[in-house]
């Protein structure tokens, strides 16, 4: 018990009292933390599992503001102020306390997706919604423990939320389509993060982000591309690494009629093998196709596709393989008088 002249007299008690218990937890809050921290780095809580890790890592600070809190209610208790005077007070102190108690609930739940996620599969559907909407629910649920402890009744307040429900959704109609749109795209999974994508109208990016209104793209420039939940959808998606991660690259164009058709066809692993080379990619086994496509007016035009593992060098590849094979076809004595790229005509382009 501290000396009677370091506190201040009050007639009901003392109210130094609960701000030495409040200095007393902050001070064990710290060192409890300080402690935890050193104890996250041992090999040994690293092998045991990421669970232990999660629960530890959800505790900081939230440790500390519990001990706080807790240390206050106790020395409000240890005062011998009367209990009417220090009700509002406790009151308020067990709202606090719910808080941390489902901060640190949404902090382990979101945890246990994240890995449980990351464990599925190698790169994860998008997370973002899935995550929101948990935080949501245990918010929610934060909430009705407040309310309870305030002895609000809750049957009124969800009754009037129903009733308001049917106005809130006309009003946010948009914002709960591109909502839903997002649970949906989550849940078939046709996208997931990392995926390379051509949306409509030729825009192709990796998705970054799917969240609860939506979905961003990252082009190959580093450009951000928003594309909303409904739209996206709504519209014809190619998706580059579903079924597989293969990408196949396409290159185009248009021989002389006059070329030599099997000398070409001889040219071409060569300018492929190069492109290869330079990317520092592996040639052996790339199963690649020469398809000729027509003869019209303006010679023939020829379709290469080209098998890649990713799309971060695809138009890179595009550039080399065409490059290459120009180079070869102009070292080709007489083989080809000209070799003509493809160009609009009234018949249309090469495929």
């Amino acid at each position: 018990m501290l000396p009677e002249y370091w506190l201040a007299p009050h007639p009901d008690g003392y109210w130094l009292i609960p701000l030495v218990y409040a200095i007393g937890g902050l001070l064990l809050g710290v060192t409890v933390e300080f402690v935890l921290s050193r104890v996250r780095q041992l090999p040994q809580i690293t092998e045991v599992g990421p669970l232990y890790q999660l629960v530890l890592r959800s505790l900081r600070i939230l440790l500390t503001l519990a001990l706080v809190a807790g240390g206050t209610l106790y020395g409000l208790y240890q005062s011998g102020i009367a209990l009417t005077v220090i009700k509002p007070y406790q009151t308020g102190l067990y709202v606090f306390l719910v808080l941390i108690l489902t901060a640190f609930v949404r902090r382990v739940a979101v945890g246990l997706f994240s890995q449980a996620a990351h464990q599925a599969e190698e790169r994860n559907a998008s997370r973002t919604i899935v995550e929101n909407l948990l935080s949501v629910a245990v918010w929610l649920a934060g909430l009705v423990l407040i309310l309870n402890l305030l002895k609000v009744n809750v049957t009124p307040v969800l009754t009037a939320l129903g009733v308001g429900g049917l106005a809130v959704a006309l009003a946010l109609q948009d914002t709960l389509g591109n909502l839903f749109a997002g649970l949906q795209i989550v849940a078939t999974r046709k996208y997931r993060n990392g995926d390379f994508v051509r949306l409509e109208g030729g825009l192709e990016g990796i998705i970054r982000d799917i969240n609860w209104r939506v979905t961003e793209v990252e082009t190959l420039t580093g450009n951000q591309i928003i594309v909303p939940n409904v739209k996206l959808a709504q519209s014809i998606v190619q998706n580059f690494n579903l079924p597989t991660e293969t990408v196949w690259v396409r290159v185009d164009l248009v021989l002389a009629h006059s070329a030599n058709l099997p000398q070409f066809e001889e040219l071409v692993p060569k300018a492929i093998q190069e492109a290869f080379q330079e990317l520092k990619l592996e040639f052996a086994g790339v199963d690649f196709a020469i398809r000729y496509q027509r003869l019209d007016e303006f010679g023939i035009p020829v379709a290469l596709f080209i098998p890649l593992a990713g799309y971060l060098e695809m138009n890179h590849l595009r550039h080399l393989v065409l490059r290459n094979l120009i180079l070869l076809l102009q070292q080709t004595e007489n083989s080809f008088p000209h070799v003509q790229l493809p160009r609009k005509s009234t018949g249309g382009t090469a495929a």
